[in-house]
């Protein structure tokens, strides 16, 4: 690079300013992008290293900022040499195409999972446990506080029950027939739906996850325990959703 900047200002004959201005402008652009990916991968580096909590949304959005930057180089620095580094290209797809299936290979693992203990649990699955549950596996493996025992239905179960009774199709035949502009339109809506959870039944595979997990975390005390279900929705803690801790 700083060839093709002597080849300007060191030559005898008279230089085109306007030309030497806008190859300078795109070599204060190659630095600025190199400083900007820097400063992205310093960021990613902190976060690895076991001091901060965040999960894998975060780092397909930090590796895409990245890539994003690092493309923007790579056309700066061809337009400033005169195409001279054209096969960068084509190793930047093939790189971020590479991270991206690993990535995404992460949300596969996930599949058909229907429940995690809190030993398992980390920040890096907030997908398949929710957030809560996420942090609260955090501190129990690497703070060392108490943390209750338990495990977690994931969302693939979630789904996986949603499908099973047919809901999905059942509630959006709900929100298409309700009159948006009508006064109480939302209660409807409520009212309609918690009918349909009120028959609906639990696929047995979840029925034996659930039963697995209670036998190896509670079936070894002698006494009867109460169990704290832990949920998030809509409206919960009111009179008539008091589901957060309930003791079932």
């Amino acid at each position: 690079m700083l060839g093709i900047l002597n080849k300007y200002l060191y030559k005898e004959e008279t230089v085109d300013l306007k030309e030497l201005r806008a190859i300078f402008e795109r070599f204060k652009q190659i630095l600025a992008g190199n400083n900007v990916i820097l400063e992205l991968i310093s960021q990613l580096e902190d976060k690895l290293s076991g001091e901060y909590i965040f999960d894998i949304n975060y780092l397909k959005k930090l590796t895409k900022q990245i890539s994003a930057e690092i493309y923007k180089v790579i056309y700066n620095l061809n337009k400033f040499s005169g195409n001279k580094y054209h096969e960068l290209f084509t190793l930047h797809s093939e790189i971020s195409k590479e991270l991206e299936e690993i990535l995404n290979a992460f949300n596969k693992q996930s599949d058909q999972v229907l429940t995690v203990t809190y030993d398992e649990i980390n920040s890096n699955i907030p997908e398949i446990v929710g957030n809560k549950n996420a942090n609260l596996g955090e501190i129990r493996k690497y703070l060392n506080l108490r943390t209750p025992n338990g495990f977690v239905l994931t969302t693939y179960a979630y789904r996986h029950f949603m499908e099973h009774n047919r809901l999905w199709p059942e509630i959006k035949k709900i929100y298409d027939s309700s009159e948006i502009d009508k006064k109480g339109y939302a209660k409807q809506h409520d009212e309609r739906i918690t009918a349909l959870f009120s028959n609906t039944k639990l696929p047995e595979d979840i029925k034996k996850a659930i039963t697995k997990n209670l036998t190896t975390h509670f079936g070894k005390f002698k006494r009867k325990c109460h169990l704290a279900v832990r949920s998030s929705a809509y409206g919960e803690d009111s009179a008539g959703k008091s589901f957060a801790g309930e003791d079932v």
